[in-house]
């Protein structure tokens, strides 16, 4: 009979720092150690919690560059993959021995305004993968 070993994992109901990526990045890694001592093993972030999520109450509008100015200077705060957020977020699941799923705001860099709505996969051994749609 096949066993399977029990994993714990915290669903994690944050909220990100809007438009700051480097602070958001530092939330989550925070959030990643208190689930690690409450005994998680894997650790679970909302869709693009780096840096905000393109809801559809303020998509319309900006899509037609109506007004929204602080959301289009904030496209520079992305995520670069790999980069120095993902380093950051790598060590803690090093640090912490976590596996983390986190979504963040993607930049292409070999096509500049290009973003992805991704899905990070960070190992206990600081691996990561992006799954980008």
């Amino acid at each position: 009979m096949t066993t399977f070993r029990t994993v714990r994992v915290a669903a994690v109901q944050a909220t990100p720092a809007i438009l700051d990526a480097e602070a958001s990045v530092a939330k989550a890694a925070r959030l990643i150690g208190e689930a690690a001592a409450a005994g998680a093993q894997l650790a679970v972030l909302p869709e693009t919690f780096v840096s905000l999520y393109p809801s559809n109450a303020w998509a319309r509008g900006a899509s037609a560059f109506s007004g929204f100015d602080e959301l289009w200077n904030g496209c520079g705060e992305l995520v670069e993959v790999p980069g120095p957020l993902v380093d950051v977020l790598a060590s803690a699941c090093a640090e912490h021995g976590m596996h983390c799923v986190i979504g963040v705001n993607e930049r292409e860099l070999e096509r500049p305004g290009t973003l992805y709505n991704a899905m990070l996969t960070i190992g206990p051994r600081g691996s990561c993968t992006s799954t980008a749609s």
